[in-house]
């Protein structure tokens, strides 16, 4: 037990120093598990009519855990394709997720999240992410919603910070699967929002659920497909997450 954890706490430190950019896209959930290891896989993928908005990929793979009851850090890599460009790894990054409430004791379950992203490629900038994430279930339905904001570091980095908006709403189907919607916008810098057709704004429908592995934790997947609703948003947009949970 105790060298595992060792091993990670090294891990984590180490990345701290590393180099990221510009994370696949999911809605993150408030609610930590104290002694949960997670090993996950996400990536998305965008199609379009024209050059400069299809064949992007991003790909990110990362390792996390549930450090104490309120606090979950992960580590994370992540490969990006730009339209009509090749594979690179692009940035390392430091996730934190705080809960900062007891899940179903108030109106709303309320966490927050940091990250630090450390860049590899040149031109590219590091940066600070932060923001509150509330979840609320409405009977059978459950609704998460993340408010980011995104602060680049270092100089010539862009001034102010970016805001970045994502909803998750699901209702079970089955007892291992759920379906819903998402919305995802970005609607640039504060104080200096372009006009809508600018801004970035995917919505469409997703389905989520989980395999529980007997005596070997559980699998949980989400499978999103996004279309654009702006001109500067790319037209379709597949995602997809894979997760091993496991307790030790």
């Amino acid at each position: 037990m105790l060298p595992i954890r060792s091993i990670l706490a090294a891990v984590v430190l180490a990345t701290v120093g590393a180099h990221p950019a510009a994370a696949a896209l999911r809605v993150y959930s408030p609610i930590v598990e104290e002694g949960e290891a997670e090993i996950e896989t996400q990536f998305d993928a965008t199609g379009d009519h024209r050059p400069t908005k299809t064949g992007a990929y991003t790909a990110n793979v990362s390792l996390g855990y549930g450090v104490t009851e309120f606090w979950k850090a992960e580590v994370e890599g992540q490969w990006k394709r730009d339209p009509q460009g090749g594979m690179l790894f692009d940035s390392t990054s430091f996730e934190n997720i705080f809960q900062l409430t007891p899940q179903g004791k108030y109106l709303v379950d309320v966490g927050f999240f940091v990250e630090y992203e450390a860049v590899s490629q040149r031109g590219d900038h590091n940066s600070v992410t932060f923001g509150p994430l509330i979840q609320k279930e409405f009977g059978a339905n459950l609704t998460t919603l993340n408010l980011l904001f995104t602060h680049e570091l270092g100089n010539r980095s862009a001034p102010g910070m970016q805001f970045d908006m994502r909803l998750q709403t699901v209702w079970p189907i089955t007892e291992n699967l759920s379906g819903g919607a998402e919305v995802y916008w970005q609607p640039g810098r504060l104080g200096a929002f372009p006009g809508v057709d600018g801004q970035g704004l995917r919505a469409g429908p997703v389905l989520t659920g989980d395999l529980r592995l007997t005596g070997f934790g559980k699998l949980k997947y989400e499978i999103g497909a996004l279309f654009g609703g702006t001109g500067s948003s790319p037209q379709g947009t597949l995602r997809g997450l894979l997760e091993y949970e496991f307790h030790f």
